[in-house]
């Protein structure tokens, strides 16, 4: 993401001024851009190591993600995703496993982030 411009007085005002406001604004757009067919919302990076999915587990390295509330989130960035194991889950040979990546329910009491003190 391109940063923001800031303005202080006695900045006189040059072309690239405007260049550079373009290029941030144009910048927080980018990662809509990925998303806009055929819904807008959904995954827009994803990486998954080969060798937790060898172990049984399912693992997100990296990852982009615009849901339909508009919440975008990145991992890592501002998510924290844990792996999960699916030992417990029959595979069959060649076949998907669907797997889910969702927000926690939003509390209307109490906290909605992850508090440091409770990891």
């Amino acid at each position: 993401m391109k940063r923001p411009l800031f303005w202080h007085q006695g900045v006189f005002l040059q072309p690239q001024h405007f260049q550079w406001q373009d290029l941030h604004f144009q910048s927080l757009l980018e990662p809509f851009y990925g998303l806009m067919a055929p819904h807008f919302w959904g995954v827009e990076d994803l990486d998954i190591p080969r060798g937790a999915l060898e172990n049984s587990s399912f693992e997100i390295q990296k990852g982009r993600f615009l849901f339909s509330d508009m919440t975008y989130v990145t991992f890592p960035g501002n998510a924290s995703i844990e792996p999960r194991s699916f030992d417990d889950t029959r595979l069959e040979g060649g076949k998907p496993l669907t797997v889910y990546v969702g927000l926690r329910k939003w509390k209307d009491k109490g906290e909605n982030v992850t508090v440091l003190s409770s990891l």
